[in-house]
């Protein structure tokens, strides 16, 4: 009798039930998850801001700090300092 599939022997003696493994024990493939997107304590907005305001503020932090501050975390310290000083007690 012809199988209804032409890949219907390879596929029917393939074990699906076992995990594909990568032979290299326990670890992870790819990068390590570092950075903000993986930090469950970091959450990602969509705002909308002044193009030119961004460009100048990205043109200041890689002046003043040489790339060591982002415009993400410039805005996430004000945020902690406006939320410091409008906190009721």
């Amino acid at each position: 009798m012809v199988n209804d599939s032409k890949f219907a022997d390879i596929f029917g003696s393939a074990d699906i039930d076992e995990p594909l493994s990568s032979g290299r024990g326990e670890k992870p493939l790819g990068r390590p998850r570092t950075g903000k997107r993986s930090d469950p304590r970091y959450k990602q907005l969509s705002i909308f801001v002044k193009d030119a305001n961004v460009k100048r503020a990205n043109r200041i932090l890689e002046d003043q700090f040489n790339s060591k501050k982002d415009l993400s975390t410039l805005l996430d310290e004000y945020l902690e300092k406006f939320i410091a000083e409008h906190q009721s007690t």
